[in-house]
């Protein structure tokens, strides 16, 4: 069993060796916005004959939710992806990966025209691609549900839970670790001034300031109130300061960010 996505990549790989050894094949799948399909992975012959697309909806096995089996790709009806290619004419078989009834991707493989891969290795390839599809469809599951767990979902940090757990860890090391508390002066003042809504703006950038210039593992304890552990650095010794934000007309709001 395959514990990350690269794994199940490899797997793959070597799947599509074992299936279609004398076929070009690769794998591709979407990113998680489900917005970009790129390959993967795939057997030593792809390199040549990698299909083009690079959008589910712009794969013809994905959109129609079966596989397509093309035996030229000169043929009116073979999938515009295959024309155009350097090799010249081929055909092709293109098995939908998906997961739960949403697409993840496709398997693709090509051969010369007129001799796609035949009824067996087809079927080889539709299993195949259940259990890449069975698999890292849980993976990315898995992953998203503990993201949910761990991180406060209006700022992405950890949340008190997961936080404490990885405070926990570092101090398990016996190694000496550094506390910061930084705390939002006035959050109060902002949220009934402004509004609830101009105080989570407030909220998602205090937490992108501490996540993109503190790369330590930081986390919420209250609405309004951070921390980050850290060890010992040398140097230079990591300093708390106070944080100041401004919008262009905050001379009006008395130094309050909407």
């Amino acid at each position: 069993m395959a514990d990350t996505e690269p794994d199940a990549h490899a797997v793959a790989a070597r799947a599509l060796h074992t299936l279609v050894p004398r076929h070009p094949a690769e794998l591709l799948l979407a990113d998680s916005s489900n917005a970009r399909l790129d390959r993967r992975s795939g057997n030593a012959l792809d390199a040549p004959q990698r299909c083009p697309v690079t959008s589910p909806f712009g794969c013809v096995a994905i959109r129609r939710g079966h596989p397509m089996v093309f035996d030229d790709s000169t043929a009116l009806h073979a999938c515009p992806k295959l024309q155009g290619r350097p090799q010249g004419p081929l055909s092709a078989a293109c098995v939908p990966v998906t997961f739960m009834g949403r697409p993840l991707g496709v398997l693709h493989a090509t051969s010369s025209p007129g001799a796609p891969p035949d009824d067996a290795r087809l079927a080889g390839l539709r299993l195949l691609a259940g259990q890449v599809g069975s698999r890292i469809g849980n993976l990315r599951s898995f992953e998203q549900a503990q993201l949910q767990a761990t991180t406060d979902a209006l700022t992405g940090l950890l949340n008190r839970r997961a936080f404490e757990t990885r405070a926990r860890n570092l101090l398990d090391t016996g190694e000496p670790l550094s506390v910061v508390m930084a705390d939002l002066d006035h959050f109060k003042l902002l949220n009934d001034t402004h509004g609830h809504e101009a105080g989570d703006r407030a909220l998602r950038a205090f937490g992108q300031l501490l996540q993109t210039g503190l790369p330590l593992p930081t986390g919420t304890s209250s609405p309004d109130t951070s921390s980050l552990t850290t060890r010992p650095l040398t140097p230079p010794p990591l300093t708390a300061r106070p944080v100041t934000a401004s919008s262009p007309d905050d001379s009006s709001r008395d130094g309050l960010v909407p």
